[in-house]
């Protein structure tokens, strides 16, 4: 009974010599497969990165409102101080006319010729530190304010029956 054989052991070093020698026999084998583990890491890193931009380019352009608005720009003559409107009076009711449209309305800018202050005063717009504020200040019809979805916490928006009297 004492022809037992001792229990087999495999070190460390063993294991290092015996990839060393699979790396030395079949070189050609190793480069291919550490060239098809970095570009499929490579390939999933990439895929990634452009998903999750994708995704938040969408996120951040998408809403509800700007699925189903349509904005019309006013070309003008390209001379900032000029601004005259161009599109015609009618122009809410023939866009107003057209299947499927909700809202119709036009805003634009209001030259402002006097300075406005935030409180009232003595002294013109000038700050608190004698600096001067400016304000830009944009008109918007009744039908404008429907179409942006503009609201309110308290009162009401101004509307066809304020534009109807004249009132400020």
């Amino acid at each position: 009974m004492s022809d037992r054989l001792p229990p087999t052991t495999y070190s460390l070093a063993d294991l290092g010599h015996d990839a060393l020698a699979g790396i030395a026999q079949r070189p050609g084998r190793t480069v291919l497969t550490m060239l098809g583990t970095v570009l499929g890491v490579g390939a999933l890193v990439s895929i990634l990165g452009l998903t999750a931009t994708a995704a938040h380019q969408i996120d951040d352009r998408f809403s509800v409102l700007a699925a189903t608005t349509v904005e019309v720009a006013d070309a003008g003559s390209g001379n900032p101080a000029d601004v005259r409107i161009s599109f015609p009076k009618d122009g809410d009711e023939v866009v107003q006319a057209l299947p499927g449209v909700l809202h119709a309305g036009q805003y634009w800018p209001v030259p402002l010729t006097a300075p406005v202050r935030a409180t009232p005063g003595v002294g013109g717009a000038a700050g608190a530190a004698g600096t001067s504020t400016s304000t830009t200040l944009t008109a918007a019809d009744p039908d404008a304010l429907a179409a942006m979805g503009a609201q309110v916490s308290v009162g009401r928006l101004y509307g066809s029956f304020h534009e109807g009297r004249a009132e400020p």
